[in-house]
């Protein structure tokens, strides 16, 4: 983050933000995914289904965290979304 500007202060929060944000969503995405998944009739762990749970998990951890780090460092969604 330096070599792109940003300060060490702003490296640090966003570093934190980061950590904070993504085990909040860990938590809440795989405590819904698991829910949903006892009530399927089939239980069983497809690739189909890892790579739904791990796109959704992806989708909303950058949903959640591109408006935290733009907040932050004072950018743009876009430009926080390119970082």
């Amino acid at each position: 983050m330096s070599l792109l500007g940003f300060g060490g202060g702003q490296s640090g929060a966003v570093a934190i933000a980061s950590s904070t944000v993504a085990v909040i969503w860990n938590f809440i995405w795989t405590s819904m995914f698991e829910a949903w998944e006892r009530r399927q009739e089939s239980q069983t762990r497809t690739v189909k289904r890892r790579i739904v749970h791990s796109i959704g998990f992806e989708g909303g951890l950058m949903f959640f965290l591109i408006p935290v780090v733009a907040w932050i460092l004072k950018v743009s969604l876009l430009e926080a979304f390119i970082l």
